[in-house]
């Protein structure tokens, strides 16, 4: 199901019909100033956030410093601006010119306005700029008392101290193991080293000019791959092949679709190089299991976790059967002891909606609480629509609740159902999902 704003409604008729159909208020978009609509959209999945938007309305600049340190004041009140807006486009005026005042290079040198910008740089800025300039956790308690799962301990003068931790760290970080295999000589020995990556990358088209078919194929070729590196032994580079794994996992998964490549063209000026949009078909599911990606360790913590989200899921799903034949019986003794395929269906659907009430719930429940399972849900993305990645549209698209999902064309917000979400494959100049937010998923479901 659709809903497109009709060319002569209302943004007050447009909200009313957007309530009828999903039972929620109208979210408001943003305006498209020319050329923003990459910042409109990474905007909105930053929105989706709660634990984000927490850390947001708690931060206070500090009076002195870089005037960077208004910027997460600036989209606090932009964000607080949408929450009352009640369905009319918010412009982002305020925000974005101080952003380009602190980063000239993404208005670009065109002197009639801003230039189009990669929506994933601008990501990526957004949690540099919070991670290096404040926006921490929700506590500023420097005790054990009243601790905050945000708060970073450390040791001064032989005390333990609560230090908050970079909100974007605490949300978006993982620790990835590699182990490096030599591929010139069996005897070398196999050497390891860690990295924190803040979102991962899956790769559509490889070096050989084979295409990944869904995010999760996109994923393990990411995570193996040939590298060469200086080695004592042969005093020179040497080809090895670095696989990786999860040997934490975030809150938050970011990952990124590499969707550009970079190609040579011969013009009278010279040669220069451009970034092309590969159009190619990409799947992805709404459900993501990142367990076969884990590292040993990281899989016998998780074992726990798994197990018992299986039986709570059996006991559930036994529960729900039980309710189903009581109100089946219900339903045969009121009308004359017959109960047609019609009605089983309408007792059955009921459940179903209770059911997928629940696991929201369950869903967006508090960073860091929970087992962890290794399965995370989407819950927003970022598409890209056109040719490429220095022109053509984004756009965002996010969970609403249950099945319905908003899309935020700037300040064109339409509600859609999961079964649109999952049918975007990016064929030809449709869009195609770059930044996919998925969030840890406290039960099974079906992707």
């Amino acid at each position: 199901m659709k809903l497109d704003i009709i060319p002569d409604i209302s943004y007050e008729d447009h909200g009313r019909i957007f309530q009828q159909i999903t039972g929620e208020k109208m979210p408001s978009g943003l305006v498209n100033f020319g050329n923003s609509c990459y910042m409109n959209a990474t905007l909105h999945l930053f929105r989706k956030i709660s634990d984000f938007r927490k850390a947001l309305e708690s931060y206070k600049p500090n009076p002195y410093g870089h005037k960077i340190r208004f910027l997460p004041e600036e989209l606090k009140e932009l964000f607080k601006q949408m929450d009352e807006a009640e369905g009319r486009p918010v412009r982002t005026n305020k925000f974005a010119n101080l952003f380009f005042e602190l980063r000239p290079e993404f208005y670009g040198d065109d002197t009639e306005g801003p230039s189009q910008q990669d929506a994933e740089e601008f990501f990526q800025k957004l949690i540099d700029d919070f991670s290096a300039f404040g926006l921490c956790s929700l506590s500023n308690t420097n005790t054990i008392q009243g601790t905050h799962p945000l708060m970073m301990p450390h040791f001064m003068n032989g005390q333990l101290h609560l230090q908050p931790q970079a909100i974007p760290n605490h949300l978006f970080q993982m620790s990835i193991l590699h182990e490096w295999h030599c591929l010139e000589d069996d005897t070398y020995p196999v050497e390891t080293s860690k990295d924190l990556w803040m979102k991962v990358n899956t790769i559509v088209l490889d070096t050989r000019g084979e295409v990944s078919e869904n995010i999760q194929e996109g994923l393990e070729k990411c995570l193996s791959n040939e590298i060469q590196k200086y080695t004592h032994r042969f005093n020179r580079d040497t080809r090895f092949l670095r696989k990786s794994s999860f040997d934490s996992l975030p809150s938050y998964l970011v990952i990124q679709q590499m969707l550009w490549e970079r190609k040579r063209v011969l013009t009278e000026e010279g040669e220069h190089f451009v970034r092309e949009k590969i159009m190619k078909t990409v799947k992805f599911p709404r459900v993501l299991d990142l367990y076969p990606f884990c590292s040993s360790s990281l899989k016998t913590r998780l074992d726990y976790g798994r197990v018992l989200q299986q039986k709570r899921f059996g006991e559930f799903e036994e529960k729900k059967q039980k309710e189903f034949n009581n109100l089946k019986e219900e339903a045969t003794l009121k009308n004359g002891g017959i109960v047609d395929e019609k009605l089983e269906a309408e007792l059955w659907s009921k459940l179903e909606a209770q059911a997928k009430r629940h696991h929201d719930e369950e869903l967006y429940r508090a960073p860091g609480t929970g087992t962890e399972t290794g399965m995370y849900e989407l819950i927003g993305l970022i598409t890209h629509q056109g040719y490429s990645m220095n022109s053509g549209h984004y756009v965002a698209w996010t969970h609403l609740k249950e099945d319905y999902w908003v899309k935020y064309d700037d300040d064109n917000v339409t509600a859609i159902r999961i079964e649109d979400i999952l049918n975007l494959r990016g064929v030809e100049d449709s869009h195609a999902p770059y930044i996919c937010l998925l969030y840890t998923s406290p039960s099974p479901r079906d992707s």
